[in-house]
């Protein structure tokens, strides 16, 4: 795996619309915090570009020093509405001044309307949603479904923790 330097090179500046770097990178300040990600994270997680993230908005991160950069992560959880996005922190925060931040199976307003829209903007023959929380949810509730589906109950059983189908 690669490893960035943690020292600060000297880079020309920039000044444009879209970005703006005024410091050397890794930038000096951010040191303590990069030699804290590699003291308490795994190597798996130090093996990023040197820059402390420390707000973004739309496409843009800024850094603890002011340098803004443009995000070609296209961080998994925001890419298809930007950081910070107006209406998506209105929801949040509009949700965790309710005082319910979690249901689980439990019924609310928020799940049954979510549910109904998803249906309504799916193929017909999609007729029910199921709500999960992990990959290991839905793996379970896939093999439940097929065995309900397709396995006979003569055919199935459980032997020593696997399954046998």
């Amino acid at each position: 795996m690669y490893r960035f330097s943690k020292t600060p090179v000297k880079c020309p500046r920039v000044n444009t619309k879209y970005r703006n770097i005024q410091t050397d990178i890794p930038a000096p300040e951010t040191i303590p915090i990069l030699k804290n990600s590699e003291l308490y994270e795994p190597k798996s997680m130090n093996d990023q570009l040197p820059v402390v993230w420390n707000s973004a908005e739309n496409f843009s991160v800024f850094d603890v020093s002011g340098n803004k950069w443009i995000d070609f992560t296209s961080c998994i959880f925001v890419a298809n509405v930007g950081h910070a996005n107006p209406f998506v922190k209105k929801s949040i925060l509009d949700t965790t001044s309710k005082n319910l931040l979690n249901s689980y199976y439990y019924q609310t307003q928020e799940r049954v309307n979510l549910a109904k829209l998803l249906i309504t903007i799916t193929p017909e023959k999609f007729d029910k949603v199921l709500f999960l929380s992990t990959g290991s949810e839905a793996v379970e509730a896939a093999v439940k479904m097929f065995i309900r589906k397709w396995v006979s109950w003569q055919n199935y059983g459980v032997c020593y923790g696997w399954w046998k189908i």
